[in-house]
């Protein structure tokens, strides 16, 4: 959206600059953005809307109801064999190219989330331990973190889905479709390494930090407060994090452009020629 529109700047930049040009890069968006050369922008409208169950309730921060429409992404198995999902608010730091090994059909690749704000038994990093990678409501079923996704797009699994969220007697979804796609893909889901998704918290949290220095971290992903949004008193311990963002917008700001909708700037049905663009 419009809000996250800097965060889409500086993302798909940075996975332009470290894919190979066969690669697409694709931001997929009801508005018009600043996109460096090689990032394509295509309409929201080009994918279905899979509707949220009443029953999920309200969602912790209101923006977690547009993160529904990643759901659209599993129709597009015409055109790609794999896609890689990227919430907007993440900065590449590293090579990304471990995220192009397609996984099993029906398979879901994605982080473990972070549980240390509600567990004292937070295992993000432990992976590397050998020891289980997260869990939720101790269960002991993998929680993931929905921000970096990695699936064979399958329209199949799509109908799944909605059969699921119009039959499913739900229970109350704070973090919307993350939530939803932990249940839906439970027992099919691969854990990739946090570096993949590095969550700022984990960074600055004594659990974490010596397992996941900010030097091996590949995607770093900036939730709650974001970095082009004014800084708040909770965002003070990451300024350096926050640093690393601005950075790389100053690298990439001067390359990009505007992508117009150029249906929408036309002046007049009867001048196809001519359209309305700001300076």
């Amino acid at each position: 959206t419009a809000d996250y529109s800097e965060g889409a700047l500086v993302l798909t930049a940075g996975l332009r600059a470290r894919l190979p040009a066969h690669v697409d890069v694709i931001v997929f968006s009801p508005d018009e953005l600043r996109l460096v050369p090689g990032v394509q922008l295509r309409s929201l409208s080009q994918l279905p809307c899979a509707a949220a169950p009443v029953s999920a309730g309200e969602p912790m921060m209101p923006h977690f109801s547009f993160c529904w429409a990643k759901l659209g992404l599993w129709t597009l198995e015409d055109e790609y064999d794999l896609i890689v999902y990227m919430d907007a608010d993440i900065l590449i730091l590293g090579d990304v190219s471990a995220l192009l090994d397609p996984p099993p059909h029906g398979q879901l690749q994605a982080v473990p989330a972070c549980e240390c704000w509600r567990s004292e038994s937070c295992s993000y990093t432990a992976k590397e331990k050998g020891t289980s990678c997260g869990s939720h409501e101790d269960d002991g079923v993998p929680y993931f973190n929905a921000g970096v996704l990695a699936f064979r797009p399958s329209r199949a699994e799509y109908e799944s889905m909605t059969r699921a969220l119009k039959e499913a007697n739900c229970q109350a979804m704070p973090f919307a479709e993350q939530d939803f796609l932990n249940e839906h893909f439970r027992g099919r889901v691969t854990a990739l390494h946090p570096k993949f998704n590095a969550l700022k918290h984990a960074l600055k949290n004594a659990k974490h930090e010596a397992d996941l220095p900010i030097d091996n971290c590949v995607a770093l992903h900036y939730v709650m407060g974001k970095p082009w949004e004014p800084a708040t008193k909770m965002e003070e311990d990451f300024q350096d994090l926050r640093a690393l963002w601005w950075k790389a917008r100053e690298e990439y700001l001067p390359r990009s452009f505007l992508r117009p909708r150029w249906s929408e700037r036309q002046v007049h049905p009867s001048l196809p020629g001519l359209w309305l663009v700001p300076e």
